[in-house]
């Protein structure tokens, strides 16, 4: 198409077509959406846009694929190494035609703890830098991830277009709106800034295979193991990873962005060293891995390692052979509860002691489910099986 702009680098496709409407000077939402896509449908979507293979098309000779678009123009990048690969290529589909929101929902944002940026963000002083060079502005997509601010200037600044806007259909270019002209605060937040080198990095990776759950759950126990975060040979030791990110992160910063919750049995930290069920968030790895790793280290380096781990992880030996290698408070929480299952069944113990149920299923899931098999107590039909736990009670 003649007279559409090609992409600065780190430009977002929202900003690209933005800027179409004001070279061809149309002032018409409708009229952008007709002339671009043929479709007045289309929502205006910053950070995870669709109908990316129209915008491929309009570049003519200029080999800019729909995966370019994605890794290079979009912030999907901070979301796919973490997802397993099955619904990376789901979402890439949906992203290159029509999604219907389903792309929001398939990386995980709309569940996620990570407060979500509100707005569109950008820093004045880098505007400042692209109306010199450029003689025109443009979004950036860093400037878009929660817990970034500018290496170089400071905090961000909001704009008050909404990352879910009212005007769901109009792009907003940065020649459009009245931007404050003061330089960006020259403060600066250390967690930011980290944050910030990180998020650089991830949008810059492009495309890669995600490792699978199995694969980040076998590299979180060997980092807990590695830097002797672990009880025993085999359980993690919560309270060392706990003071680790203590050490590393401000209080407030963990506040901010809905990561305060570090000591609860359900909370995200705990999580992140059990089973993967669930991806986890950008900013979630990356407070992990800084609290464990030396300044210097790359997520290039970290997808390196994962890579070559097993895809499925190998079924652990049943636990109830051996007590060699079991710490006291595991060896007596397995006594406590077959010692419940001499005297009652499973359902009945569970009833009794539902606590240390709940404990052995989070920490020793193996060998409770090995021992709830040998102490199976056959299923009754309709009301009976109230008086099977009644009469094991009583």
């Amino acid at each position: 198409m003649l007279g559409f702009p090609l992409p600065y680098q780190d430009e977002l496709v929202y900003s690209i077509i933005a800027r179409a409407k004001v070279r061809l000077a149309l002032e018409s939402p409708k009229q952008l959406l007709d002339l671009i896509f043929n479709n007045r449908k289309v929502i205006a979507t910053v950070d995870l846009p669709c109908h990316l293979s129209v915008i491929s098309d309009l570049y003519l000779g200029q080999q800019l694929s729909v995966l370019d678009l994605i890794y290079q123009h979009t912030l999907f990048p901070i979301y796919a190494p973490f997802m397993p690969e099955n619904r990376r290529q789901k979402c890439i589909q949906l992203m290159s035609s029509e999604s219907q929101g389903a792309v929001h929902l398939a990386t995980g944002m709309n569940a996620s703890r990570i407060p979500i940026v509100s707005s569109i963000r950008y820093c004045p002083a880098c505007i400042k830098d692209q109306l010199d060079l450029y003689k025109e502005a443009y979004w950036r997509r860093e400037w878009q991830v929660g817990g970034t601010c500018c290496a170089s200037h400071g905090a961000l600044r909001n704009t008050e277009i909404g990352f879910r806007s009212n005007h769901r259909h109009e792009f907003v270019a940065v020649n459009d709106i009245q931007l404050e002209s003061s330089e960006s605060r020259s403060l600066k937040y250390q967690c930011e800034v980290i944050v910030t080198h990180k998020v650089r990095e991830l949008l810059d990776l492009g495309e890669k295979i995600s490792p699978s759950f199995a694969q980040w759950t076998q590299f979180y126990q060997s980092l807990a193991a590695r830097n002797n975060c672990l009880r025993g040979n085999c359980h993690i030791d919560h309270e060392k990873i706990i003071e680790r990110i203590h050490q590393k992160w401000s209080s407030k910063f963990l506040l901010n962005y809905g990561l305060s919750d570090l000591e609860s049995d359900t909370s995200w930290l705990k999580a992140i060293f059990r089973k993967h069920r669930k991806s986890f968030s950008y900013l979630e790895h990356i407070v992990v891995l800084e609290a464990f790793n030396d300044s210097n280290w790359k997520f290039s380096d970290v997808f390196q390692v994962i890579s070559v781990m097993p895809l499925e992880m190998e079924k652990q030996a049943s636990n109830n052979t051996s007590t060699d290698d079991i710490d006291n408070s595991t060896l007596e929480n397995r006594q406590q509860w077959q010692g419940l299952l001499d005297q009652y069944s499973v359902k009945s113990s569970r009833l009794l002691n539902g606590a240390l149920y709940a404990w052995l299923y989070r920490h020793d899931k193996d060998w409770l489910l090995e021992i709830n098999k040998k102490y199976h107590v056959p299923k009754v039909q309709g009301n009976r099986g109230i008086d099977w736990i009644k009469r094991d009670l009583a």
